[in-house]
C-alpha cells in the first residue's frame, strides 16, 4: 500500500475526526472525552473544535496524517507532543479542566484523563521527551502499515533530537509498539467502578529509551552549548 505521512493542516480536521471516531468506536475512554452520539455530525464537529483549540494553544503539538497515496484519503493520524527542553512545574503539573460535560460523565472523563496525566508526571517531571498522545487508524485500513508509518515518523524525529519516546498503549496497540522497540515500564489501571464498567481497564505505559549512541550525541551537544556559553562570558 502506498502510504504518505505529512503534517496535518487545520483544514483536515473533519477527516481526522472521522478517523478518530472510527478507530475508537465504543471505546469508553473516547466516549468519556467526546460524549454524544458518535455517528452525529455535530458530535464530531464539537470534538474537532475542541481539538483545534488545543492545537492552537499548545506549541508542543504535532499532528501527522497518513494518507493513501492512490486515493488521497486520510486513513490515520498521530498526535505528538514534542518537549525539547525541560518544562517548569506549573506547566507539566497542570490538570486540564473537564468543562465539556457534567455529572457522572464528567467524573468518568476525569478518572481516565487524570490517571493518564498523573502517570506522565510520575515518569517525566518535565524532562525532555517525545510523547505519542494519540494514534488512530480508520477501521477499514487497519493492519496495512499506517500505524507503523506514523510511529516511524516520530521515532526518526526523536532519534534526530536524541530524545526518548513515551506513550500509553491499549491492549490492541501493545503488539505494534512492542515490535517497534518500546517496552512497558508501568501500568495505568482504571477501576471498573470509576467508569461504570464490569472490569478494570489497563493501559501499558511504554518507553523507547535513548540508544547509547544518542546519549553520547546528546551529551556532546550539551557540552558544546556550555562551552559556547562560557566563551561568551570570557
Amino acid at each position: 500500500m502506498d502510504l504518505k505521512v505529512d503534517p496535518a493542516q487545520e483544514a483536515d480536521m473533519d477527516d481526522l475526526m472521522d478517523v478518530q471516531f472510527s478507530a475508537f468506536d465504543k471505546d469508553p475512554y473516547h466516549e468519556a472525552l467526546y460524549p454524544g452520539d458518535p455517528a452525529s455530525a455535530e458530535t464530531r464537529k464539537a470534538a474537532g473544535r475542541r481539538t483545534l483549540e488545543e492545537w492552537r494553544a499548545d506549541p508542543s503539538i504535532r499532528f501527522m496524517k497518513c494518507t493513501d497515496g492512490q486515493t488521497g484519503q486520510i486513513i490515520g493520524y498521530a498526535k505528538w507532543n514534542l518537549y525539547e527542553a525541560e518544562r517548569p512545574k506549573e506547566e507539566w503539573a497542570h490538570r486540564p479542566d473537564v468543562d465539556w460535560c457534567s455529572g457522572r460523565t464528567k467524573e468518568i472523563a476525569e478518572s481516565f484523563l487524570y490517571a493518564t496525566v498523573a502517570m506522565r508526571e510520575k515518569h517525566w517531571v518535565g524532562m525532555p521527551h517525545l510523547l505519542l498522545s494519540i494514534l488512530c487508524v480508520h477501521q477499514g485500513h487497519q493492519r496495512k502499515g499506517a500505524g507503523t508509518s506514523l510511529v516511524g515518523w516520530g521515532l526518526r524525529l526523536a532519534e534526530g533530537l536524541h530524545l526518548p519516546v513515551s506513550l500509553e498503549a491499549s491492549l490492541a496497540g501493545f503488539p505494534l509498539y512492542s515490535s517497534l522497540g518500546f517496552h512497558q515500564v508501568d501500568t495505568i489501571i482504571i477501576k471498573a467502578i470509576d467508569w461504570d464498567g464490569n472490569y478494570d481497564r489497563h493501559y501499558a505505559v511504554m518507553l523507547k529509551p535513548l540508544e547509547e549512541s544518542s546519549l553520547v550525541k546528546r551529551a556532546s551537544a550539551q557540552t558544546e552549548e556550555l562551552e559556547a556559553d562560557s566563551s561568551k562570558l570570557n
